[in-house]
């Protein structure tokens, strides 16, 4: 069994609350959960009935963070309490993981708020509120209406296609923040994140990181239920491989960056090494529009599509393009 507290970071006794716990097979994939509701004055909390193993216990109430802990559970009766100690106020947390559950660092990490009903005022950020221009609002919902109607066709399961989805709505809201965005966070090396002074409402919870495909949640924050932390699983989704070249045959060029652009408008840079080559995952299917950046300049775009698992694409830079030899 579990025995526990659950209390205020100051020390005093927690208001009551939910407990989720979910055991955790050899393979490491998450089990069942199971949710217990405990209202004791002093945050005390026991759970019976389980089976030896790895769990997480969670903890989520009224107008608190939510917090996560692992423990061992052994057979018999607990001969100790576990303490959890929770955060008064709302605010956003969680982990970034890879699909082997490794720890994803220097994520960026950005909480947008969701359109409002009957003309509330859409686009806010958190973590310092900026406002955009009718017109990028209007290119923005352009693009993920695009990427909506993108996903719908097909014969695929729908679990597929919705995170098809997601992650072209993710790529769309990421290309519609600008370059000079600097209200995100980013994870840190144990791929941990935390938001927070968040007021009520709901929010796209948007995760970005270079190698992985765009991710987006949607996250509803209500203090008369507290938050319970987030569980961030990216893909690493297709690889491209290649080399750029100049196509008068001259040497190979090295610490090239291309630029690939894809249907949402996000851009995702990629660098050559001393060789030339150059090797990325990260990659959504479809069509790419491809630039190289040279100095200040950007030669003419090429398109390239790509497809599932890995994909080739070799660059050449046109002559004019390339930097006169002295």
């Amino acid at each position: 069994e579990v025995q526990g507290t659950g209390e205020e970071a100051g020390g005093r006794g927690g208001r009551g609350g939910r407990e989720r716990e979910r055991g955790r097979g050899d393979d490491g994939r998450e089990g069942g959960g199971r949710v217990k509701k405990f209202n004791d004055a002093e945050g005390r909390f026991e759970i019976d009935d389980l089976s030896p193993g790895a769990y997480t216990v969670e903890v989520v109430a009224p107008g608190y963070t939510g917090q996560r802990v692992e423990t061992d559970v052994l057979a018999g009766r607990a001969d100790k309490e576990m303490i959890i100690t929770m955060d008064e106020g709302l605010s956003v947390t969680g982990e970034v993981l890879d699909r082997s559950s490794q720890p994803v660092a220097g994520a960026s990490i950005y909480l947008l708020a969701r359109a409002e009903p009957q003309g509330a005022t859409s686009g806010r950020r958190e973590r310092g509120e900026r406002g955009d221009t009718g017109d990028r609002r209007e290119e923005l919902r352009e693009r993920l209406q695009q990427a909506r109607e993108g996903s719908r066709g097909g014969r695929s399961g729908g679990r597929e296609r919705q995170d098809e989805k997601s992650q072209k709505e993710a790529a769309a809201l990421i290309a519609g923040l600008g370059a000079n965005e600097s209200n995100e966070i980013e994870s840190d090396d144990a791929g941990y994140f935390k938001l927070g002074e968040v007021p009520e409402g709901t929010y796209n919870l948007v995760v970005y990181h270079d190698a992985f495909l765009p991710y987006v949640s949607r996250v509803s924050i209500r203090e008369s239920r507290g938050i319970r932390p987030e569980t961030v699983r990216l893909d690493p989704g297709e690889t491209v491989t290649g080399k750029v070249s100049y196509q008068e045959g001259r040497e190979t060029p090295a610490g090239v960056t291309l630029i690939f652009t894809d249907q949402q408008g996000l851009n995702k840079m990629v660098s050559t090494d001393e060789r030339g080559r150059y090797s990325a995952t990260g990659f959504m299917s479809g069509t790419y529009n491809v630039r190289a950046r040279l100095g200040d300049s950007r030669t003419a775009p090429q398109t390239f599509s790509v497809g599932r698992g890995s994909n080739k694409f070799d660059y050449e830079i046109p002559g004019a393009a390339a930097p006169q030899r002295k």
